[in-house]
């Protein structure tokens, strides 16, 4: 019976830890991908706005 009761606390343990991690993952993955977002806006920005012709910054996104 005591062996039961401590590998169900443990199983319940590792789920919050697992749990906990997952929340960190996420914002750590959410957080990269939003700067990512900022640093191409801010490269595609001025390449969009200098050149006379609409989609002339596309090769130098695609070279990231």
């Amino acid at each position: 019976m005591t062996m039961i009761l401590v590998s169900s606390t443990l199983q319940i343990r590792r789920h919050e830890y697992s749990g906990d991690l997952n929340i960190v993952i996420l914002v750590m993955f959410v957080a990269y991908v939003l700067c990512r977002f900022m640093l191409l806006t801010l490269m595609i920005r001025p390449l969009f706005l200098l050149s006379g012709e609409p989609f002339s910054w596309i090769p130098y996104v695609l070279a990231i």
